[in-house]
């Protein structure tokens, strides 16, 4: 009976170091002196390979394929035991480098944006016609963030006969959003390549909500109410579409104040 439940227990083994070895990478058990059932002694063996009816063994006398039936009972729990126990070591090693490896990850890309929140690293900007060329803009018009600061930055006097005090759609991408003190409005700077012009929409949220504040990431705009619970109001990242009027530039500034948040 004993002697069947080893055996049962050897195979079970056996198996379960077999799957282990094919999804990892082998690494050598700890050296030890091993003795075959002829008397062979293997001084120094480390496991390097399993298969079901042979072990590879590296030892002080070179490498070499052995029977598993060349060792008792017990040096093969011996062998396994010290095989499966590196492989553990080596799978929580692999998690560890994993966790560390999307941790550094998610540190780089909040960098990025931080750098790219601060002019460091910008997109290229793409050509834009200029505005004296375009029909007249008329209620309603969609226009596109970029296009807007591009015209800004190429004709001061053109783009504010063309936009200021005009009511119209712009389009864009959030970049990140802020808020100031004691003041209900909050702003959404719309991602603008180059940066050199800044598009700030001015947005004020709906009265149903106590309390409304950003983030310290400036990823996010979230909303209380006493009855509706915290929400997010818009966050990084979202395509938006207002509805507004332009106040026109200062200090390379474009203020867009919302008056409809259409999408």
């Amino acid at each position: 009976m004993k002697s069947s439940l080893c055996g049962l227990l050897l195979r079970s083994l056996k198996l379960s170091l077999m799957v282990v070895a094919l999804s990892a990478v082998l690494v050598p058990s700890r050296a030890g002196d091993v003795s075959t059932l002829s008397g062979k002694l293997l001084r120094n063996a480390d496991v390097v390979g399993v298969e079901s009816d042979h072990v590879i063994v590296r030892h002080d006398g070179g490498r070499e394929r052995v029977p598993w039936s060349s060792f008792s009972p017990t040096s093969q729990l011996d062998l396994l035991r010290s095989k499966v126990a590196e492989l553990e070591k080596l799978r929580g090693e692999l998690h560890q480098t994993r966790d560390e490896s999307k941790a550094l990850q998610k540190t780089t890309e909040q960098y990025r944006q931080n750098l790219a929140a601060l002019g460091g690293e910008a997109t290229p900007e793409k050509p834009v016609a200029p505005a004296a060329g375009l029909p007249a803009l008329k209620k309603g018009d969609l226009v596109d963030a970029a296009d807007l600061a591009a015209h800004f930055k190429q004709d001061l006097g053109t783009a504010e006969a063309r936009y200021r005090k005009q009511a119209f759609r712009l389009e864009g991408v959030v970049d990140r959003l802020d808020k100031d003190l004691f003041v209900s409005a909050y702003h959404a700077l719309l991602r603008i390549p180059g940066k050199s012009v800044r598009v700030v929409c001015v947005i004020k949220p709906p009265e149903v909500y106590s309390k409304v504040y950003a983030t310290r990431s400036g990823e996010r705009m979230v909303a209380e109410g006493e009855r509706l619970g915290k929400v997010t109001l818009m966050q990084a990242g979202d395509k938006v579409v207002f509805e507004g009027r332009c106040s026109g530039m200062s200090d390379n500034t474009v203020t867009f104040v919302v008056t409809r948040i259409v999408q």
